[in-house]
């Protein structure tokens, strides 16, 4: 059984409950203590971390990333999360709980990657109780997502014998198919449910790397070359194979540069580079004051051949008695004397706009320059902090032997060449790029959006994603201004946040109108998601050892005060909170903005749960077959709830309670249910839930839409069963598995005949539909031609989707839209070649419309629409006029859009809807326009064609067989009647046939029925 909103478990397969307690671990007391081979009902075997609270609670913790409680052996499919929270566990907190396809070995996994830590399925907050689990995982761990937990009992519910998710393919990424890079990083997932993967990188078209995996795999690529990526993987009985990725490594071509150590004796005025090395690797101080007190730096390769940015040039002079260091930009290097209480710091910054600040040069070991600022005798070092992976290289003040003192490099008047930026459309393609390659400018083609600014931190989306541009300054944007396309930067990823750095920006305007936050649950909010700018609904704090938190019905999120507002004193209040998400050191973060607080007067709505046995588990159509109990949920601040039920729109249910209220219903109907809640004079607003029980399903056999034969060239064949079933079975040795309908590809031979079997059944639930089996013998070759238009004489052909042209005579409605007189617009006519009731081939200025439905209106859709100057016009043909015979097109379908189609014979009558009185349409003279209906003295005839796929050559069935020929229809049957129609239902031939039988009609479609057998046949 399913349920939305609310759950009361499942009832479809056998289950198994196991109920943890601190009596089964380990621990006795407060003091954190491990745990292993922990069983309680089922075969599932449990290990971890944990301490018993006094009241001999369960107690968890996030502290030393080591508590937790995890599953070394699978009893099956766990389905559901229980928890009885113990009074000890602070407000807001939460257990989060993970999920994978293979064992956990510790419970310090679930604080490791996420190849490690597994999936997160979601969490209980306490208040809440239970987590149903959407997905298959057969082994899970749980964990508090911040501070300490208590908790009475875990209870874990098992599926036995549940089947594993379907075996997919591994996943390669970082790269791109005939994309030439600099350097990448590539990347294969490994999938769930595989017990081993085989992957394999080549270069130049030999074994470079590879081998066997039972994890997640990443290549660095760096040398000149070709390289092509594979991978597939295998659980035993199946094995996915991923498409193969092929992609080029090509290093920039680089001119030549001189480097000249400084001569402290004798110093040249001009260009310098500032280098500072460690453990063999050069970096250049940058033009960028990093944090307070440090100049970030870059990674070079100092070998003479380097191109670098001019942007990290650094101009020394001759100044009195020693010399300025300025950067490209004009400031000046500097070192300024800051106090924080009694400590003093001498901090190195770029960006000084006064020209006193003067430096003297003295010889240092090693070849290296002691640098002096003035009247500080601090001089300027190279720091490397190890403790960061791979290293955060830094130039600041040296107080401490352990600094390095830099190199002074001239470099003359060297201009270097600045690489072409890297085109990107999308924030999202910036992340992918970037994440590949960090080394090259980027340039967005996009327009970018400011969504909020608070000091050098300058938050933009794009529409669809958002990015966090550091460095700006102050008060650059607020909320609503645009950056016109072109704007530069560098991608950095500081700790996990992905940042522009290095930014030039743009021609900016105001839109006018701002940008809305979007509106987000903590739950939602995730690493890839950061940089958005969102508001949280319904939110408290809470502070503890000085970290605050925000959590509301879905999860908590810390809240990182980034100075950008005051947080409210006041942690009893409701707000909703607009803030900017962040990753931040394997964290989701948010920064908020904005506290709104949420009155008290405000009555929270009750909560609606429905649950029963759906007609289809992973479609969103709340439809159920069988009884649907009704939950009408009441949170402990309301007096009361009121809850009415109609079905089929007659009420059937108005009640109030003091209490939850649960009905369960299970007759065949639609059912609305609408609540409130009541506290005093004060009533909530509504909410409402809808569902549908239906008759319990009658499994039928599957359908083919291809008949049974011999066809040339691949084929594709639909199978249709139950709505929402599973259709399951083979097609020669290649299984079938996937929801009705699903498309099965039949591939043509590269010579001769194959011989393709399809034996299928529908599956629902437990329940399961009788066999179906269809052969086809399927030759190489093409397919029978295709792109004929036929005439359409009835609605039964006019189908939605369908591809069509529409003609009068031999004129045909072009692509070309007359615009240059507005008020009198029309579409532009070009000839064809109408050869019976067949239109055999069109050419491109033919407009070919894609059909829509809307209710017994038709709509027309042509993408390749263009004004008469080629400029791109898309959309739907409508009405635009009252006074003009006019034709137009609009890009945003309205009534004007939508058609009435009346059909007479061989030609229709078509009726624009909407506002506008002429609204016929007719071809007169050059083009098509739209003429009232009452006065016009034009009536030419008004044709639809539809493009036909292409028919069976072959169909047999029963001992008959039916060939379409040239001309003719053979029939091969013994002693049966043959009828054949026309596609509209008319009678064109009737034969007898005993042995075999020629029937001579013209090119196009028919339905044939011998005997007991109709099938679709094409004559060529």
């Amino acid at each position: 059984m399913f349920a939305v909103l609310a759950s009361l478990g499942f009832a479809n397969a056998a289950t198994v409950t196991d109920v943890l307690t601190a009596k089964l671990f380990t621990a006795t007391e407060n003091s954190y203590t491990d745990f292993s081979n922990v069983t309680a009902t089922s075969s599932a075997v449990y290990a971890g971390n944990s301490a018993k609270s006094k009241t001999g609670a369960i107690q968890l913790r996030s502290k030393n990333n080591n508590s937790g409680i995890v599953t070394t052996a699978s009893a099956g499919t766990v389905r559901k999360i229980t928890v009885v929270w113990d009074d000890a566990t602070a407000s807001g907190r939460t257990i989060d709980v993970y999920g994978k396809s293979t064992a956990y070995s510790s419970d310090t996994d679930l604080f490791g990657s996420a190849d490690v830590q597994g999936v997160l399925i979601g969490s209980i907050a306490k208040g809440k109780s239970e987590l149903v689990v959407e997905g298959d995982y057969q082994f899970i761990g749980i964990r508090s997502n911040f501070g300490a937990i208590y908790v009475t009992s875990i209870s874990v519910e098992w599926e036995a014998g549940s089947t594993p998710a379907k075996l997919k393919a591994p996943v390669i990424s970082g790269v791109e198919n005939g994309v030439e890079y600099k350097s990448a990083k590539v990347a294969i997932s490994y999938p769930a449910g595989a017990t081993s993967m085989t992957w394999a990188v080549t270069k130049d078209g030999a074994a470079w790397k590879g081998g066997d995996a039972t994890s997640a795999v990443s290549v660095d690529v760096t040398e000149d070359g070709s390289y092509e990526v594979s991978a597939s993987a295998t659980d035993g009985a199946t094995t996915k194979t991923a498409e193969n990725v092929t992609f080029t490594i090509k290093a920039p071509t680089v001119p030549t540069v001189g480097y000249e150590a400084m001569d402290v004796a004798n110093v040249k005025e001009g260009n310098y580079i500032i280098v500072g090395e460690n453990d063999g690797k050069f970096y250049m101080m940058k033009n960028e004051t990093y944090s307070v007190n440090y100049v970030a730096a870059t990674e070079t390769t100092l070998n003479g051949t380097e191109s670098f940015s001019s942007a990290n040039l650094f101009t020394i002079k001759k100044q009195g008695e020693g010399y300025t260091i300025q950067s490209a930009d004009g400031k000046y290097v500097t070192v300024e004397k800051s106090t924080n209480g009694t400590k003093t710091y001498y901090n190195l910054r770029v960006g000084k706009d006064a020209s006193d600040a003067v430096w003297k040069f003295a010889d240092a070991t090693g070849g290296k320059v002691q640098a002096t600022y003035g009247e500080f005798t601090n001089f300027m070092s190279f720091i490397w902090y190890a403790k960061v992976e791979p290293g955060v290289p830094e130039f600041s003040t040296g107080y401490q032997d352990s600094h390095i003192r830099p190199a002074f490099y001239y470099v003359g008047d060297v201009t270097p060449v600045e690489p072409e930026a890297v085109k990107v459309a999308s924030i999202a393609e910036f992340y992918t790029k970037g994440l590949a390659d960090s080394g090259p400018e980027y340039e967005f083609t996009c327009p970018l959006t400011a969504t909020y600014q608070s000091g050098k931190n300058l938050y933009v989306t794009d529409g669809t994603d958002g990015m966090l541009i550091y460095g700006q300054p102050d008060k650059v944007c607020v909320n609503g201004f645009v950056l016109a396309p072109g704007v530069k930067g560098k991608f950095s990823n500081f700790n996990g946040s992905y940042q522009l750095t290095d930014a030039v920006l743009t021609e900016i305007t105001d839109n006018g109108k701002g940008v809305a936050p979007e509106e987000m649950t903590i739950a939602g909010i995730t690493a890839e998601k950061q940089n958005r700018y969102v508001v949280i609904r319904n939110a408290m704090l809470d502070t503890e050892d000085g970290v605050t938190t925000l959590f509301d019905d879905t999860g908590t999120i810390v809240a990182f005060d980034k100075g950008f507002i005051a947080f409210p004193a006041d942690e009893s209040k409701i707000y909703d909170v607009t803030a900017m998400t962040a990753y931040f050191k394997g964290q989701v973060q948010v920064y908020p903005v904005n506290f709104t607080e949420i009155p008290k007067d405000v009555v929270q709505e009750p909560g609606i749960g429905i649950s029963g046995y759906p007609l289809n588990p992973d479609s969103d159509e709340h439809i159920y077959y069988g009884e649907v109990e009704v939950i009408v949920m009441k949170s402990d601040d309301v007096a009361s709830i009121h809850a009415v039920v109609t079905k089929d729109g007659v009420e059937v249910d108005n009640v109030t309670a003091t209490e939850e209220w649960r009905k369960t219903y299970s007759e065949v109907g639609k059912y609305l249910i609408s609540a409130t809640a009541t506290n005093g004079s004060l009533t909530s607003a509504p909410i409402e839930a809808e569902f549908e029980i239906v008759p319990e399903p009658v499994i039928t056999a599957p359908t083919f839409s291809l008949a049974e034969g011999t066809y040339t060239g691949t084929q594709i064949v639909t199978i249709e069963g139950y709505r929402g079933s599973m259709i399951v079975g083979t097609c020669n040795d290649d299984d079938v598995y996937d929801y009705s309908p699903c498309d099965v590809t039949l591939a043509a031979p590269a010579t001769g005949e194959i011989t393709y079997v399809l034996t299928v059944h529908s599956e629902l639930g437990e329940k399961q539909g009788e066999e179906s089996t269809a052969t086809y013998v399927i030759k190489a070759g093409e397919p029978a031609a295709e792109g004929a238009f036929h005439l359409v004489t009835s609605a039964e052909m006019l189908k939605e989707g369908a591809k069509v042209i529409l003609v009068s005579e031999t004129n045909a409605m072009s692509t070309v839209q007359n615009v240059k007189n507005a008020a009198k617009q029309y579409r532009q006519s070009t000839t064809v070649v109408v050869d019976g009731n067949v239109v055999p081939s069109v050419g491109t200025d033919v407009a070919v419309f894609t059909v829509g439905k809307d209710g017994d209106n038709y709509t027309f859709y042509n993408a390749a629409t263009k004004t008469e100057t080629g400029a791109a016009m898309p959309g739907y043909l409508c009405a635009v006029s009252n006074e003009k015979n006019a034709l137009g097109v609009e890009s945003t379908l309205s009534d004007n859009g939508k058609w009435s189609v009346e059909f007479a014979g061989s030609t229709v009558k078509m009726l624009a809807q909407g506002e506008f009185t002429r609204n016929l349409l007719q071809f007169n003279y050059n083009g098509f326009r739209c003429y009232k209906p009452s006065t016009t003295t034009i009536d030419t005839k008004l044709s639809i064609y539809c493009q036909v796929e292409s028919g069976v050559d072959d169909a047999t069935a029963d001992m008959v067989k039916i060939i379409g020929e040239e001309g003719a229809i053979r029939v091969v049957a013994e002693s049966a009647d043959v009828t054949v129609y026309t596609m509209t239902g008319q009678t064109v031939a009737v034969a007898a046939v005993d042995g075999e039988a020629t029937i001579r009609l013209a090119a196009g479609f028919y339905i044939v029925r011998v005997g007991g057998t109709t099938v679709k046949v094409v004559v060529k």
